[in-house]
């Protein structure tokens, strides 16, 4: 079994290796705060489980190095006719971070608030 065929989607927050075997995480996936395995294959022991995990997690982790590499190059700055500079793709700062924020809220870990505040209901 090749334990490094993997496809990852990063829009999705999933990677499927060619046995069948999803991962889904949350958080970053450079640093994933929790990941959650599908079925495995019925033929790994439990060791080949174990690696095929370790190898997703990492597949993952390189995958999305790998995608913020061609992102820094591929946003090179340039100056325009006008002297201003800008983006090479032609998009503006403000709308990248529009979009990073929309990911970055995707991604966040669904946790309960914990406060400290007394409630109204016990006051009375």
């Amino acid at each position: 079994m090749d334990f490094q065929a993997w496809t990852v989607n990063f829009s999705k927050l999933t990677a499927i290796h060619d046995s069948g075997f999803t991962l889904k995480w949350e958080g970053r996936a450079q640093d994933p705060s929790a990941v959650f395995p599908g079925r495995f294959p019925k033929t790994l022991n439990n060791i080949e489980q174990v690696r095929l995990l370790r190898c997703g997690v990492e597949f993952i982790a390189k995958s999305a190095r790998r995608t913020a590499v061609a992102d820094t190059r591929e946003s090179a700055c340039q100056r325009t006719p006008s002297g201003n500079f800008d983006r090479v793709a032609g998009n503006t700062f403000s709308s990248d971070r529009e979009n990073n924020r929309e990911i970055l809220a995707a991604n966040k870990p669904s946790r309960g608030v914990l406060s400290l505040k007394a409630r109204s209901a016990e006051r009375a």
